[in-house]
């Protein structure tokens, strides 16, 4: 029988571009956790998860950083201690149902921690995220009346804009797979407000002594990029920061990555009408979310709605 220590057994799962990058960096400095280099796998929503990406621009057919068979993936677990929890980041499974029994199946006593965000928001920060990457060329309004034509040509994905502002329904289904005992969900907006009482709750989910990080710096943060030559050689792999690796100590650079990632990045707002047009689509989903949550979420209906 396989063990914690070269399998995960704590998947966290939810909306994309609700600061799970940053989730992942802070559980890297807990010494009790384990994670690997390969942040999301996507192994459990395989293979739904690179078909629907199989047209995204700049992706292969095969693509490279994705996990498609076991061996591959418990070998990003080999260096996990005994005295570890292995942690798995793929945001996917929330949204390929089938990955819930794949993942019971893999480990039946799994805990599933799910971090959600305000729908509107994600929506936007799937749009600034791909406008940064230079892959999404269209405004915003444009790009959503081409989300449906555009993942009936497989462009899954952070180009579901408004399709994966739906949360409840899959919920719902690890909730039947696992248990609620099993689940914590939690918000972005919780990481936002109190990153510390954040982790500090999640450790306790995971029977875990509360270690917080030498710093809560955001990763991965979305927007319009200043110089581009120079976001992309930071972001990117290169000879030089190859050689860099071999000398700086990874926090190091990771923090230096960071911190200049964001300073060439500029926020970009959603235009009104539309954030309003989008809360009032996502009102049956957050009045359902509500529901099931036994959590007020009066905040994310009137969010923006306007005056």
């Amino acid at each position: 029988m396989r063990t914690a220590c070269i399998q995960p057994s704590v998947f966290l799962i939810g909306s994309t571009k609700s600061g799970t990058t940053s989730l992942y960096h802070y559980f890297k400095a807990h010494p009790r956790l384990f994670l690997p280099e390969l942040k999301e796998p996507h192994y459990f929503s395989m293979p739904e998860y690179s078909i629907d990406r199989q047209n995204i621009p700049g992706k292969g057919s095969l693509q490279t950083d994705l996990v498609y068979d076991e061996k591959h993936y418990l070998d990003l677990y080999a260096g996990c201690r005994d005295d570890q929890i292995a942690l798995d980041c793929s945001t996917s499974y929330l949204n390929y149902p089938s990955s819930a029994e794949r993942i019971h199946k893999f480990n039946p006593q799994s805990k599933i921690l799910a971090i959600l965000r305000h729908p509107v928001e994600r929506a936007f920060s799937a749009y600034s995220h791909l406008s940064r990457e230079n892959v999404e060329h269209l405004n915003l309004r444009d790009a959503l009346k081409e989300e449906s034509r555009r993942i009936a040509l497989n462009y899954g994905g952070l180009w579901k804009y408004r399709q994966d502002g739906h949360y409840t329904n899959n919920l719902i289904h690890f909730e039947k797979i696992f248990g609620r005992s099993r689940m914590k969900v939690v918000l972005f907006d919780d990481l936002l407000a109190d990153p510390a009482a954040l982790l500090k709750d999640i450790y306790l989910f995971l029977n875990l002594p509360s270690v917080p990080p030498k710093n809560f710096l955001q990763h991965n943060v979305s927007g319009k990029v200043r110089l581009r030559a120079l976001f992309s050689f930071v972001k990117y792999p290169s000879p030089a920061k190859a050689i860099a690796k071999k000398i700086l100590p990874l926090r190091l650079l990771q923090s230096i990555k960071a911190r200049t990632l964001t300073r060439l990045t500029d926020k970009l707002v959603i235009p009104t009408d539309i954030a309003l047009e989008l809360s009032q689509y996502y009102q049956q989903e957050i009045y359902a979310l509500e529901s099931w949550m036994g959590r007020d979420l009066e905040d994310w209906k009137t969010r923006y709605c306007g005056d």
